[in-house]
Formats: C-alpha cells, sequence, structure tokens
C-alpha cells in the first residue's frame, strides 16, 4: 500500500528498509528522549529479524519524502486492540520540528478512519515534551498515566518515569441516504 500526502509517500515497510530503521533507532537511542520507549534493537541481524516480522505483519509504515521514496525519515506502526489503534512511531531527527511526523501520522489516521477505525491510542512519556505536543496537535486527549520503565540503573534498580496515555476518536461520516 502507497498513500501520499503534500510532502510525503508513505508506504508499507519493506524487508529490505532495515538499515533505514536501524539509523532511525540509533538517532534515537541516543536522544534525550530514548529513555521514554521500549529500546529498540541496533545490531544488523537483529534489525533485519524485526525488519522482517514488521513487513509480514502489515500495519508498519515507511515515512519518506516524495523525491527520496527509498529513503525513510521515520516509521509509523499500529498494533490492534479491541475496538482500536494503537500508535507507535519514530522519526529521524534531522526531520524533527518540520511537520513532516504530524503530517505523516495524519494521513494514516484518516486512511483507517474511511475503512471503519475511529478509535487510536498512543502513550508517550511525558517527559517527551514532542512527542505530547504532536499527539495533542493530532486531536488526541490524556486520558490516564500509568507508571513505566524500561531502563535500569547501575545498582539493577528499575528507573520510572511517567508514561501518558492519550486517545483520538475521529467522527463517523454521515451515510448519504
Amino acid at each position: 500500500m502507497v498513500i501520499h500526502s503534500a510532502r510525503l509517500t508513505i508506504r508499507s515497510v519493506r524487508e529490505d528498509d532495515w538499515r533505514n530503521l536501524q539509523h532511525i533507532w540509533c538517532d534515537f537511542e541516543h536522544s534525550e528522549y530514548g529513555q521514554y520507549d521500549v529500546p529498540h534493537p541496533l545490531e544488523d541481524d537483529e534489525v533485519r529479524e524485526v525488519t522482517k516480522r514488521l513487513a509480514e505483519y502489515g500495519l508498519s509504515f515507511a515515512v519518506c519524502l516524495t523525491r527520496h521514496q527509498d529513503f525513510m525519515i521515520g516509521h509509523v506502526d499500529f498494533h490492534r486492540e479491541k475496538d482500536a489503534l494503537d500508535i507507535g512511531y519514530c522519526f529521524d531527527s534531522a526531520y524533527h520540528r518540520q511537520g513532516y511526523a504530524k503530517e505523516g501520522i495524519m494521513a494514516l489516521i484518516r486512511l483507517f478512519s474511511m475503512v471503519g477505525i475511529h478509535r487510536f491510542t498512543a502513550g508517550t512519556g511525558m517527559a517527551n515534551t514532542p512527542s505530547v505536543n504532536l499527539l495533542q496537535s493530532l486531536g488526541f486527549k490524556q486520558v490516564g498515566s500509568e507508571k513505566v520503565t524500561f531502563y535500569k540503573d547501575a545498582g539493577g534498580r528499575d528507573i520510572y518515569f511517567e508514561g501518558g496515555l492519550f486517545e483520538l476518536h475521529t467522527e463517523v461520516p454521515a451515510h448519504a441516504e
């Protein structure tokens, strides 16, 4: 599947995208916000295997600049829940603060809304203000919070942070009579 927005081409993740994903994940892991997400694999073999699973899963999308459709600037993944899709995303920091994440995620939400999915969820660290701001700009509302841990300190103790739980309900289109 391929969709286009004003500046982006959004397509399903392919197995050969593994180097792009590895670059994005390495960039994120070394950012100040990497502590607020599950650690990504970074070794070649692990990244290849995860990329293969994402490609087979069918709900993982490569976000590319229209003029460079083989170079990912980010990816958006959806995970099925009971009556919703949970959104996860990660973008190369060289493309932050330019509206690409919002544009790509919005295009995917519109697509899924057209096929009958009208509830979306997302989680992020509350201290990850760019992610919180992105979700809010997309219309997500915070519906809860939780203590989350992905890492341990030097003494082996869990490092906790406040995670925000967000939800978006899209409108159900009126049926023509």
